[in-house]
């Protein structure tokens, strides 16, 4: 009987301590799921270098931007506005195989222009909604491709700024 015990709380204490470790280790769901909070952390901190270290050398999307013109919004962007409060409101991450991921990032914001007290919501829209394009480089996770999909004019507001 005492061994059966024994064996008992090996067993738990094993399956315990995987527990522990995986989560430590991390999917590629949770990494790409870090990546996005992570820039979502740069954009309110208005850290232009941090955002762009998120962004693929071969960033491309639908507007002909790429990384250098991404990176130039975010400083234009950054200029314009004295703070930004984003709230992620869902997050599903799909793994298309095991070097890429597409996340659904469902959104609401709202950020105040410089002098201004008023707070607004981006684009006067409540929820704005997009799809993020991750590849797995050597240096991890990095975004290739943006594509919002609510208010879809989004990203031609952000290169307007």
């Amino acid at each position: 009987m005492n061994r059966k015990i024994i064996l008992l709380i090996f067993i738990l204490a094993v399956v315990f301590l995987i527990l522990r470790i995986v989560p430590v280790l991390g999917s590629d769901k949770e990494k790409v799921r870090k990546v996005i909070l992570d820039a979502k952390a740069a954009v309110e901190k208005e850290n232009a270098l941090k955002c762009i270290s998120f962004v693929s050398m071969d960033y491309e999307d639908r507007h002909g931007n790429n990384r250098g013109s991404l990176f130039a919004i975010a400083q234009s962007v950054f200029k314009s506005y004295d703070d930004t409060l984003i709230i992620i409101e869902e997050l599903r991450v799909n793994l298309t195989d095991s070097a890429h991921a597409r996340a659904r990032v469902i959104a609401s914001g709202q950020s105040r222009r410089m002098g201004e007290e008023k707070w607004r919501y981006f684009l006067d829209s409540e929820r704005v909604e997009f799809d993020v394009d991750l590849r797995k480089e050597d240096s991890g996770w990095k975004v290739v491709k943006l594509d919002f999909i609510e208010p879809r004019e989004f990203m031609q507001f952000l290169m307007g700024i």
